[in-house]
């Protein structure tokens, strides 16, 4: 079992793996582990997990209408039409 300093230093050396490697605009951590940490990594926050399948969801809706309106040569990005 790990303890809870090194546990800490893992949690900020994957977050800064993932920022490098995919460069999100914003990394929540969330689940019950989280509110444990002492010092939130650099351009992270805490989030709730009751959000998390509902925004897994609609980036997923975002990512097929955008497929979509590429393979009929609309414009991405008009929303509302």
């Amino acid at each position: 079992m790990l303890c809870k300093k090194k546990w800490e230093r893992y949690v900020a050396y994957g977050v800064a793996r993932l920022v490098d490697a995919l460069h999100p605009d914003d990394v929540v951590l969330g689940g019950g582990n989280s509110k444990k940490l002492k010092h939130i990594p650099p351009g992270c926050r805490r989030g709730d997990n009751a959000n998390a399948f509902l925004g897994g969801f609609r980036l997923w809706e975002d990512s097929r209408i955008e497929g979509r309106l590429k393979q009929n040569g609309e414009r991405v990005g008009a929303r509302g039409a």
